[in-house]
């Protein structure tokens, strides 16, 4: 069921309410949309790229939807080319998804994507984010060339770049302009991280990778602008408060497949690792609770949609 709310010679809000198969279903719901008012429920039949011609601002969850977990997607590719804003992106599990291709994304609240399949992931306008959550391998390096803020509300930053069967040579993670976060967390073949920009973390910096590094160097750095920003009771940014000082800035190389260790918890660890792994695991899930907690009540953080009628405030 699809339905206009408002139509102008800038914006157009439809309002829907449906599951998608194919491409041209999307495309025959939204003809005419700008902005999007509910889900975009994918099942797991559609196969092949997915994309929302024209689409600005999705305030809802771009997902995929199946009562059974054992079936696998046939999405290939998401490539959403003038997308801006979206609440969330959920696509869990899936076992063909190769691309995921955002360009003019600029702020969301979650994104949870997991394939087994090689992934190349492309989101070099997003600004804000609440959780980026990834598992897969990957292509390429990971590289958010315009995020300055994970908030407080999300879980932060977790990737998981390496699965079990999965060769590919070690990533190297740039965050240029992230200024806070909740929390970084990276697992797999990883070769180094740059945040030159951090200033306030809830939560910790952990990198436990399967190949030798050391980005002891690196987080330093970030742990000492990190404390000069805290006072006796919190650090506030941005008008945020950030209560809770923050517990570690971890980096080691290991042996242990990444995979494994996000199954068991984060419990694998070596010698003074294993108190810090229980420290973080325990935090991030905190996090996780407290930001479902924080959205039930409140709404969560508003997603700036331009309003209807009137041009892009981004």
């Amino acid at each position: 069921m699809l339905q206009l709310t408002g139509v102008s010679a800038q914006n157009t809000t439809c309002r829907i309410s449906t599951t998608f198969s194919n491409q041209e279903e999307v495309n025959s719901a939204l003809v005419g949309c700008t902005d999007v008012r509910g889900n975009i429920n994918l099942t797991p039949a559609f196969n092949g790229t997915l994309d929302l011609p024209g689409i600005l601002n999705v305030k809802g969850n771009l997902q995929i939807v199946s009562g059974d977990t054992s079936v696998s997607s046939g999405l290939t590719a998401v490539v959403l080319k003038d997308l801006q804003t979206i609440t969330q992106i959920t696509l869990p599990g899936t076992s063909n998804l190769e691309l995921v291709n955002l360009p003019s994304l600029q702020d969301a609240w979650d994104i949870l994507i997991s394939s087994r399949r090689t992934l190349n992931v492309s989101l070099p306008a997003v600004r804000q984010m609440d959780t980026f959550d990834l598992s897969a391998p990957l292509s390429s390096p990971i590289s958010f060339p315009s995020l300055s803020e994970v908030t407080s509300f999300g879980a932060g930053i977790q990737i998981s770049a390496k699965l079990p069967g999965a060769e590919q040579d070690p990533l190297f993670v740039d965050l240029p302009k992230l200024v806070n976060t909740s929390s970084i967390l990276l697992q797999g073949a990883f070769s180094g991280i740059s945040i030159p920009s951090l200033q306030a973390i809830g939560n910790s910096v952990l990198i436990q990778s399967t190949v030798p590094m050391d980005c002891t160097p690196v987080l330093e750095d970030a742990r000492q602008r990190v404390l000069s920003n805290w006072t006796s009771t919190h650090t506030t940014l941005n008008g945020v408060d950030y209560p809770s000082k923050p517990s570690s800035f971890s980096c080691s190389g290991i042996d242990h497949d990444p995979e494994e260790i996000r199954r068991l918890g984060l419990g694998i660890g070596l010698g003074l690792g294993i108190p810090i792994l229980i420290i973080c695991v325990v935090g991030i899930w905190w996090q996780r609770k407290r930001s479902q907690k924080t959205r039930d009540l409140t709404g969560k953080r508003e997603i700036n949609v331009p309003v209807e009628g009137t041009p892009d405030s981004h």
